[in-house]
């Protein structure tokens, strides 16, 4: 039985709003990745329908590591509607792993098309509409994690002053708590503001132009690299998406060479 990803989006997206599928982030080099796969493997053979398995190399598909947030390996997600709704990094053993998906088992639903609406409001920049459906599925999903944090997230757009009291319901366990802390901070930078071309960039970032935001502040570096709102402007924005992430892999090796130079 193969488990390898092929195509994310109908294995896991589409597929788990049939019946939860538990993505493997693993790496070949990885040596507890590679103990535990027979473990995982045995229990989705066995699972009998109830739920599916799916492996992603993260070296082979960075891009989804970096969509997920996956700073360790093993890390298992467990998606349920198309969403991720519980993480588990580190190796388990069969007893563990089989009570923490069974836990889940009862929560598959069919999917909420409200989700999709959600996605599609973020993507075009709709942010108020996005807010509005988010407030409604988070009322009937409160246990929603992946919703919440969406919710963070245009916050930033719509309304950065609320995004401190958004970000503290993050447990320490949640597997968005360390992103959360960087957009706390990074709306900090736009709540206090700023002039100038720095300025602009906080601009940019409230609009979630990212790549835009960026490419302002290193304008403001190359002219004063010693400029405090910058540096933690780019220092967080990196933090925040990643090293995978194309504006992190643009632009922080130039931010390198500003500070370093």
């Amino acid at each position: 039985m193969g488990f390898e990803v092929e195509d994310f989006q109908k294995q896991v997206i589409e597929r788990s709003s049939e019946i939860p599928v538990v993505v493997d982030f693993w790496a070949t080099w990885c040596g507890p990745c590679v103990a535990f796969a027979p473990v995982l493997e045995k229990a989705a053979a066995e699972a009998d329908g109830k739920w599916e398995l799916i492996k992603v190399d993260s070296d082979q598909h960075p891009d989804l590591s970096a969509q997920f947030g996956i700073r360790s390996l093993p890390t298992l997600k467990i998606f349920i509607n198309g969403v991720p709704v519980d993480e588990k990094s580190g190796a388990m053993t069969e007893p563990d792993l089989k009570k923490w998906i069974e836990s889940h088992l009862e929560e598959s639903a069919p999917s909420d098309p409200r989700i999709d609406e959600i996605r599609a409001a973020i993507g075009s920049g709709d942010f108020t509409s996005a807010t509005a459906l988010l407030e409604e599925v988070i009322k009937d999903q409160p246990g929603n994690e992946e919703m919440k944090f969406m919710r963070l997230q245009a916050a930033l757009a719509m309304e950065p002053t609320r995004v401190n009291d958004l970000a503290n319901e993050f447990a320490g366990d949640s597997p968005y708590y360390e992103r959360t802390l960087y957009l706390k901070e990074l709306a900090n930078l736009i709540n206090a503001g700023g002039e100038g071309a720095y300025l602009e960039g906080l601009e940019f970032l409230q609009k979630i132009k990212l790549p835009e935001a960026a490419a302002k502040w290193i304008d403001v570096l190359q002219t004063d690299r010693e400029h405090e709102g910058a540096k933690a402007g780019l220092k967080n924005l990196f933090l925040y998406l990643g090293r995978e992430h194309p504006v992190t892999a643009e632009f922080q090796p130039k931010f390198a060479s500003i500070l370093f130079s």
